[in-house]
């Protein structure tokens, strides 16, 4: 589909999108955001729901503020 090609091209091109994951079943569109604050968060969130209402359902947020960095095997 032409918006969901379009929605993919957004996520590769906002530097602030680090990740995008299409699925098949539960979120069918995944990505990753790294972002300085709350607001540049909201204000991206915004911008793609403004720009694809069409094809956006629905969503969900997770906040993550700190990240672990797992190692499993020795160095």
């Amino acid at each position: 589909d032409k918006r969901e090609k379009d929605l993919l091209t957004y996520a590769k091109y906002n530097l602030n999108i680090i990740l995008v994951d299409i699925t098949v079943g539960g979120a069918d569109f995944e990505i990753e955001l790294h972002v300085k604050n709350n607001n540049h968060f909201r204000m991206i969130l915004e911008d793609m729901k403004r720009k694809f209402s069409d094809i956006i359902r629905s969503y969900e947020t997770f906040l993550y503020y700190k990240e672990y960095k797992w190692v499993y095997l020795p160095v």
